[in-house]
């Protein structure tokens, strides 16, 4: 009898990660740049491999780079376009069956800390 325990699922992702860009509506927002946040989180299968190395999971660090090249590059008028984006993006380059991610846009009102824009999508069956 083995003590081995197979067939983990879990999550790899990030908090907090701070990305300046331009997103907005309005003409003062397209005309600099502003701080939003990223919340993260792909599925990832724990207990396949003992092998200690980055090569056997999901490395969130680029997640992370991903979600900075598409809110950099967008330039969206909507959280929601840009969420929507992202999301399209990590699809595109990891094997995940699904993506959460929630964005902040920081000081968007005197009183409001945040807007804030959360989805989850599955990967489409083809």
């Amino acid at each position: 009898m083995s003590n081995v325990i197979s067939g983990f699922e879990g999550t790899v992702g990030f908090d907090g990660y701070r990305i300046a860009c331009i997103i907005g509506v309005h003409g003062y927002e397209r005309d600099l740049l502003q701080e939003i946040t990223v919340d993260l989180r792909v599925p990832c299968r724990f207990g396949a491999s003992s092998s200690d190395s980055i090569f056997d999971t999901i490395d969130y660090t680029s997640l992370a780079k991903t979600c900075r090249e598409v809110a950099e590059k967008g330039q969206f008028h909507l959280v929601e376009t840009l969420v929507w984006e992202m999301i399209d993006a990590i699809f595109q380059e990891y094997p995940v069956s699904w993506v959460w991610v929630k964005i902040r846009k920081l000081e968007v009102m005197q009183d409001i800390q945040a807007a804030v824009v959360e989805l989850k999508r599955y990967r489409e069956e083809k």
